[in-house]
């Protein structure tokens, strides 16, 4: 059996980068921008994509993958933004998530009584 061993010594300084010859690669006609030129770069288009992106996940609760790219609300940030109000901003959200009537609350009982097989259960759960 016979091995050969090649060793390269490296007398010279390293090849930099930019004198690399490349190919220029074409660019894809799939990420073209396909708005007209007079909608692109809008001023705040970028707020009203968030705007969208985040009332469209709150009224269906569809699990949308844009949604990552934003930061979540800080609520301790927005109550001290409404220190201003009668009350305070955790009893208003609990205020307004109690809103039922002791009807409503008696039929929705009487409703979901089997909860883990009720999916009227599960979306009084949800909200």
């Amino acid at each position: 059996m016979i091995t050969v061993s090649l060793f390269v010594l490296i007398v010279d300084t390293p090849i930099k980068v930019e004198s690399f010859v490349t190919k220029k690669q074409k660019k894809s006609p799939l990420l073209d921008d396909l708005r007209p030129p007079e909608f692109r770069n809008l001023p705040g288009y970028s707020d009203s994509v968030r705007s969208c992106v985040v009332n469209y996940v709150s009224a269906t609760q569809d699990d949308v993958a844009i949604r990552y790219w934003y930061q979540r609300a800080d609520l301790q940030a927005a109550a001290h933004d409404h220190d201003y109000c009668e009350i305070s901003f955790l009893e208003h959200h609990v205020d307004k998530a109690n809103q039922l009537t002791s009807q409503e609350a008696a039929d929705l009982e009487k409703t979901t009584r089997a909860q883990s097989r009720s999916s009227l259960w599960h979306a009084a759960r949800n909200n």
